[in-house]
C-alpha cells in the first residue's frame, strides 16, 4: 500500500483514483480471507494491518480532488474503506491449515502487485510522469489479483457469508456480489491448480509490462526533450511576454553592428576618409560648389544618387595622382558665379598645366627606359598642345564675336 501511494502522484489523474481503489479492494479481499481462519497471533497482526491501510487509504483519498469524471470511482474507494473498518471483528473459529493455504495464495498475489509497482519506480525515482502505456500494463496485474481474490471469496462458503453480512450492514456491494445475483455456483480450486492458474495470468501481465517498459525507455530521450520544451514554454509564460513593439524591434534605438559597421567606416558628414579605411560617405547635402561649365553635365542618375548616403570606394592618396578641382568664386546665393571668357581660359590653362606637371612628376618616379613610357609621354604632349591651340582659337573667336556685338 505504501509503494502504491508513492506511485500515485506520477500517474494521470484518472489512473491515480483507479489505482487507489484497486489497492484498497485487493487489501480488503486478502484481509477478509486471512481473517476467516486466523489464529489469535495472526489476528493481532491483521488488526494492525487494517489500521494501517485505513489510515493510508483515507489520506490518499483526501489528496485526490473531487471531479465529475472520477467521482464514482472515489465514492467506491470511500465505501471500500468503510467496509474494511467493519472487518475488525474476529471470527469465532480458526483453521490453521486453511489459513496456510489462503495465506500462501494471498502472498503470491500481493508479491506480483508489489513487483508491478516496483517496475514503475524508475520514473518515480526521477520524478517523471509514468507513460500511459506502461501504467495500463501494470494495471493488468492489479486487475488479475482483484479477480482472483474475488473468485476465492465466492468459492469459500465461510468467507462469502461473512462478506455478505458486512456488505448488508454497510450497504456496499462492491467486494462480492450477493449469492442471489450469481448465475452459477463457484468453488475453490486446489492449491496447486490455483497457483498454476495465477502464474499463467500474472506471467502474461509481467511480459506485457516488460515490453512496454522497454519501449518506453527506448523512446525516453525524445520524451525528455519534449518535457524540457514544455518546461521552457511554461517558464516564458510565467515571466510574461514582452511588449509588442519590443518583440518586433528587439534592437529599437540601437544600430545593429552588422548594418552600421565599424565606427571607422561610417563617419559624420564632412569628415574625410582615412587611407586605412578606403571608404567615404556621400550625403544628400553637397559639400562641393556647383560644377563649373567645363566639368561637363552630370548624368541623369546623379541626382537620384544624392538622395541617400552611399558608400564609395576611395583609393589611397599615394596610389593615384592628386587632381585639384578648381573652386569657383563665390557669387550670389543660389546662382553660379559669372566667369568671363579670358578668366575662364586662364583658369583652364592653369589646370592643364598643373595636370601636366603632376603627370610628368609621376613619370619621373617611374623607370623611363621603357619605350612604352616614352610613347605615353609623347602622346600626352601632343594632346596637350592640340587642346591648347583649340582653346586659343576658341577664345579668339569669342572675343571677335563680343566686339561685333558691341559695335
Amino acid at each position: 500500500m505504501t509503494l502504491g501511494v508513492q506511485t500515485m502522484p506520477y500517474l494521470a489523474f484518472h489512473a491515480r483514483v483507479t489505482l487507489l481503489v484497486m489497492l484498497l479492494t485487493i487489501s480488503t479481499q486478502e484481509l477478509v480471507l486471512c481473517g476467516v481462519y486466523a489464529t489469535p497471533e495472526v489476528e493481532a497482526e491483521r488488526q494492525k494491518t487494517v489500521d494501517f491501510i485505513v489510515e493510508k487509504g483515507w489520506e490518499a483519498l483526501r489528496r485526490v480532488y473531487n471531479t465529475r469524471n472520477a467521482y464514482h470511482t472515489q465514492e467506491k474507494g470511500r465505501r471500500m474503506l468503510i467496509l474494511l473498518e467493519q472487518c475488525r471483528t474476529p471470527r469465532p473459529e480458526s483453521n490453521p491449515s486453511e489459513l496456510a493455504v489462503e495465506a500462501s495464495i494471498c502472498l503470491y498475489r500481493i508479491s506480483q502487485c508489489y513487483e508491478a509497482l516496483g517496475q514503475l519506480q524508475p520514473w518515480v525515482g526521477r520524478s517523471l510522469p509514468i507513460p500511459e502505456q506502461v501504467s495500463k500494463q501494470a494495471f493488468n496485474a492489479f486487475s488479475y489479483a482483484q479477480n482472483a481474490g474475488k473468485c476465492r471469496l465466492k468459492g469459500d462458503v465461510a468467507a462469502s457469508s461473512w462478506v455478505e453480512e458486512i456488505q448488508t450492514q454497510t450497504g456496499c456491494m462492491d467486494l462480492v456480489e450477493p449469492s442471489y445475483r450469481l448465475g452459477r455456483l463457484t468453488y475453490r480450486l486446489p492449491f496447486s491448480e490455483e497457483m498454476k492458474k495465477n502464474k499463467q495470468r500474472f506471467g502474461r501481465a509481467a511480459r506485457g509490462l516488460r515490453r512496454s517498459i522497454e519501449l518506453a525507455l527506448s523512446n525516453e530521450p525524445l520524451e525528455q526533450r519534449m518535457q524540457v520544451q514544455r518546461h521552457d514554454v511554461e517558464l516564458r509564460q510565467q515571466q510574461g511576454r514582452k511588449p509588442l513593439r519590443q518583440q518586433q524591434h528587439p534592437f529599437a534605438g540601437e544600430v545593429p553592428e552588422t548594418i552600421a559597421g565599424p565606427s571607422s567606416i561610417i563617419r559624420p558628414v564632412g569628415q574625410p576618409a582615412t587611407p586605412g579605411t578606403g571608404v567615404a560617405i556621400m550625403t544628400s547635402r553637397p559639400s562641393q560648389p556647383p560644377p563649373a561649365p567645363w566639368e561637363g553635365t552630370a548624368p541623369a542618375g546623379a541626382a537620384s544618387s544624392l538622395r541617400a548616403p552611399l558608400l564609395q570606394h576611395v583609393q589611397p592618396p599615394h596610389s593615384e595622382p592628386q587632381q585639384r578641382i578648381p573652386t569657383a568664386h563665390p557669387g550670389h546665393a543660389g546662382q553660379p558665379p559669372h566667369l568671363s571668357a579670358p578668366s575662364w581660359g586662364k583658369m583652364q590653362k592653369e589646370t592643364k598645366d598643373e595636370q601636366q606637371a603632376s603627370f610628368e612628376g609621376w613619370l619621373a618616379s617611374r623607370p623611363t627606359t621603357s619605350w612604352l613610357c616614352i610613347l605615353v609621354a609623347t602622346r600626352w604632349s601632343i594632346c596637350h598642345w592640340a587642346e591648347h591651340w583649340a582653346e586659343r582659337f576658341s577664345i579668339g573667336s569669342s572675343a571677335t564675336y563680343a566686339n561685333s556685338e558691341r559695335d
